[in-house]
């Protein structure tokens, strides 16, 4: 998820970090193969978040190359 450009106290590592983060909590109570998880995404320079600014992801855990373990983060609506 990029960030946009002049979004005080943002940036793309951070971003990745909190998307793992909430990756993580979730998956520490998750047993199955699709992983729906939310998290606050401030794409603005407005004081506050709220409602809009909840973006859902979504993690599939599913075979690499080699058949090993591979997890893929994405929008809902991606495959």
């Amino acid at each position: 998820m990029e960030v946009p450009g002049g979004v005080k106290c943002q940036d793309e590592r951070g971003r990745l970090w909190d998307i793992l983060w909430m990756f993580r909590c979730g998956a520490a109570r998750f047993n199955g193969d699709t992983l729906r998880f939310k998290l606050y995404v401030r794409n603005h320079n407005r004081e506050r978040l709220d409602k809009r600014d909840l973006v859902t992801l979504k993690a599939i855990c599913g075979p690499g190359d080699d058949a090993e373990p591979v997890i893929t983060i994405m929008l809902p609506d991606e495959d």
